[in-house]
């Protein structure tokens, strides 16, 4: 199992950076390898979501799995095929924003076998934890313009 972990301190509501990551629209756009999010049954604490993701030479990947949201303070998403995939975004309130974390763990021996075996996990992390980055920073970004937008808005 691959396990990647990034954290970025990001000034605005935890209300606000909650919203954002629960739509699905906003996830696609801020991690680079997801094409595009399909809601397939949608609930009050979780929906069944499809992702579709650019995996190198395997093209786009489809994986089916379900998402959580818990209390305004994380959002998961775990998928078991044909990759197993598990990410968690976690908001902790901190002063004037929050700190997010973002976990992703990853198995690739479903999708092949053992083969999974002869890449290093370090390789890995070092190619998806700028992405991750990324994510945060775009994050960061949407957050941070609409609290200039709105510098006194009633959930903070």
């Amino acid at each position: 199992m691959i396990e990647v972990t990034c954290t970025r301190f990001v000034r605005g509501s935890p209300a606000h950076i909650f919203e954002i990551l629960a739509d699905p629209t906003n996830l696609a756009r801020m991690l680079p390898r997801v094409r595009r999010i399909d809601v397939l049954e949608q609930f009050d604490d979780h929906a069944r979501i499809a992702t579709h993701m650019a995996f190198g030479p395997f093209g786009t990947v489809r994986n089916e799995g379900e998402a959580r949201w818990r209390d305004g303070s994380e959002i998961s998403f775990i998928s078991r095929t044909p990759i197993f995939v598990e990410t968690r975004w976690q908001i902790v309130p901190a002063n004037a924003g929050a700190t997010v974390n973002v976990i992703l763990r990853l198995d690739l021996a479903p999708l092949i076998g053992p083969l999974a075996g002869f890449i290093p996990p370090r390789q890995v992390v070092e190619m998806v934890a700028p992405e991750l980055e990324a994510a945060l920073a775009a994050l960061a970004t949407q957050v941070e313009a609409a609290s200039a937008d709105n510098p006194h808005p009633a959930s903070l």
